[in-house]
């Protein structure tokens, strides 16, 4: 949890981009928002 202040999705988005790039994955932003709306869906549903 880097960016806790609301507003940051962006910038948390680059960091990961940026992270997962360095360890050598490739995924573009449309894939990355795929991945994060899956995962909240799974979160709610688990509630």
């Amino acid at each position: 949890m880097i960016y806790k202040e609301s507003g940051m999705g962006p910038q948390k988005k680059a960091y990961v981009l940026e992270f997962l790039n360095r360890k050598g994955f490739t995924v573009d932003l449309d894939t990355l928002d795929n991945i994060i709306e899956n995962a909240v869906l799974e979160l709610n549903a688990e509630k």
